[in-house]
């Protein structure tokens, strides 16, 4: 067996060193050169052109009107709610309203004709009857009163024969839940051999209103109840300088003949411009102008007003029965013509 010499051992390790430092080197120039490429590809990356903005400022905007709209509509839904919690009593207002206006129309309104048109039938049954005709009244009343009054004895003796010819009711007076409704009425008597007499009479009917309806729970009153006043007398009041009616007497009776039997527009022309055309609506004919019976007329110091105090003649067409009339009619001249400002039932 033969030894290799010491120095080729030496050289062999020698040559391995500089393979393994040229290997290492040649590695760290390769770890440096992926480096430098990986350092290169993100500058690259950097160096990359700058996107367009003209989508990202759309996308911004329609974004931003999209948060407006959305923020409007919660503060909206929020102030709606807030403004239902802060003031629910509306709806309770509301309803307490309509309950006060059916309340309303029950004890007044409804009042004002049902209840006494109710009275006023009741009277026309209650005030006629015949002899001998008890269950007959009894079911004719029967509609108007109460369980009890029903049943309540001797309201008439039914010995003789009425009738009512004429019912008004005409005024009514509440107290408490009872109205107590005053009705006019003629009664016709047939007496038999003598014949036919009319008189008058005033009842007073106590009615009551109930959710249902209307009842009468006690029998009428006859009462007196005479409201006419016989010592009335007018006035005294100062209308002014008395002037010659000469003056006026043709513009009045061209007026009262356009007011009974022309057209509106005639009425109208002879009227001033400020004057409540709702006064002078055309009475079209049903009643005839027949003549001026009389006629004053005083200039008002204090105004160019003239009043004209007229008694006045008309006839109805339908039998030419003359009728007469009297009201106050206010002129006011206009350069060479008069024309109607106002006219009034009211007699100075």
């Amino acid at each position: 067996m033969s030894l290799l010499p010491i120095h080729k051992t030496g050289e062999a390790t020698e040559t391995k060193k500089k393979l393994k430092k040229k290997g290492e080197n040649q590695e760290a120039a390769n770890v440096q050169k992926n480096t430098k490429d990986t350092v290169a590809v993100k500058k690259k990356k950097k160096e990359k052109q700058p996107r367009d903005t003209t989508y990202v400022l759309k996308k911004n905007f329609t974004m931003k009107i999209f948060r407006w709209v959305f923020w409007f509509m919660l503060v909206c839904v929020f102030a709606r709610g807030a403004y239902q919690i802060i003031k629910p009593q509306a709806a309770d207002e509301l309803r307490q309203m309509i309950k006060d206006f059916e309340q309303t129309q029950q004890s007044q309104g409804d009042a004002a004709e049902e209840v006494m048109d109710f009275a006023q039938d009741f009277a026309k049954e209650y005030l006629t009857y015949e002899k001998g005709g008890e269950q007959d009244f009894r079911t004719r009343i029967n509609p108007y009163i109460s369980q009890r009054l029903n049943n309540a004895p001797g309201i008439y003796a039914f010995r003789n024969n009425a009738k009512a010819a004429y019912v008004n009711a005409y005024r009514k007076e509440q107290e408490g839940e009872v109205y107590n409704v005053y009705v006019n009425a003629e009664i016709q008597y047939d007496k038999g051999e003598d014949g036919i007499e009319y008189a008058d009479c005033t009842l007073k009917i106590p009615v009551v209103a109930t959710e249902s309806g209307y009842s009468i729970t006690a029998l009428p009153m006859y009462i007196q109840d005479k409201r006419n006043s016989d010592d009335y007398t007018l006035p005294q009041i100062p209308l002014g300088q008395e002037i010659d009616t000469a003056l006026v007497s043709p513009s009045i009776e061209n007026f009262l003949s356009a007011y009974y039997s022309q057209e509106q527009s005639m009425i109208n022309y002879l009227l001033t411009t400020d004057a409540d055309r709702s006064k002078f609506v055309a009475i079209g004919g049903r009643y005839e102008f027949k003549k001026v019976e009389s006629v004053k007329a005083y200039q008002r110091p204090e105004a160019a007003d003239i009043l004209c105090s007229l008694t006045v003649r008309i006839a109805d067409t339908v039998n030419q029965e003359e009728i007469s009339q009297e009201y106050m009619i206010t002129l006011v001249q206009e350069s060479d013509k008069y024309y109607v400002k106002d006219i009034d039932t009211k007699i100075y």
